[in-house]
């Protein structure tokens, strides 16, 4: 992990997993955008992410 990327998961939550693509691999970039549709399926952007438990 990139400090940068510990940084975001540090902010975040240190009990969830995250996943970035590694720079100049764009096979992984596929895979993260899926995940992401997912859960905008399930979120729309307007949605605060506070209040989900």
């Amino acid at each position: 992990m990139t400090p940068a990327s510990m940084k975001v998961c540090k902010i975040l939550d240190t009990t969830t997993e995250f996943y970035f693509a590694h720079p100049y691999s764009p096979c992984e970039r596929g895979t993260n955008e899926n995940a992401n549709g997912l859960v905008r399926q399930y979120f729309p952007k307007d949605r605060d992410f506070s209040t989900i438990t």
